[in-house]
C-alpha cells in the first residue's frame, strides 16, 4: 500500500522548492495469511515534468537509500525488501521548473500483485 495516493502542491515559484510531503510504502498483511515480503525494485517520476518533483533519501536501513534522483536503491547488496508489516517513508518535494501546471506520476515498482503503483503528482509553478 502507499499513501497518499495523490501530492498536491500549491503555487511555487520557478527556482524555489515547496516544503516535501512524505509518502509511506507499507507491506500490507494479507487476511488470508499468506504473508509474503514486498521487494521494492525502484522508484521513478518519469515524464517531462519527472524532474520538477526531486525525491528524497528514503532509508530502509543504515546503508540502503533511495537516491535523490529516484530510480533504484543505492548502497544495497539487493532491492529492499519489506516483511508483511513493514513501511518505509520517503519525501517528494515540488520544484518547478517552468511556470503553470506540472503533472507527473510517482511509479512504486515492486513485486506485488499490482507490481507498479502511482502516486499523481500536482504543482503550479508561478
Amino acid at each position: 500500500m502507499v499513501d497518499p495516493s495523490v501530492l498536491h502542491f500549491a503555487g511555487t515559484q520557478v527556482g524555489t522548492t515547496a516544503a516535501a510531503q512524505t509518502v509511506t510504502v507499507t507491506n500490507v498483511p494479507s487476511p488470508a495469511g499468506g504473508n509474503v515480503p514486498l521487494v521494492i525494485d525502484g522508484i521513478e517520476v518519469p515524464g517531462p515534468a519527472g524532474a520538477d518533483y526531486p525525491l528524497s533519501s528514503g532509508t530502509i536501513s543504515n546503508s540502503c537509500f533511495m537516491p535523490a534522483s529516484g530510480g533504484n536503491w543505492s548502497g544495497c547488496n539487493s532491492d529492499p525488501v519489506l516483511d508483511a508489516g513493514q513501511s518505509v517513508t520517503f519525501q517528494v518535494a515540488f520544484a518547478p521548473g517552468s511556470t503553470g501546471s506540472r503533472y507527473a506520476n510517482l511509479t512504486v515498482v515492486g513485486n506485488d500483485t499490482n507490481p507498479y503503483t502511482d502516486i499523481a503528482l500536482y504543482g503550479v509553478g508561478t
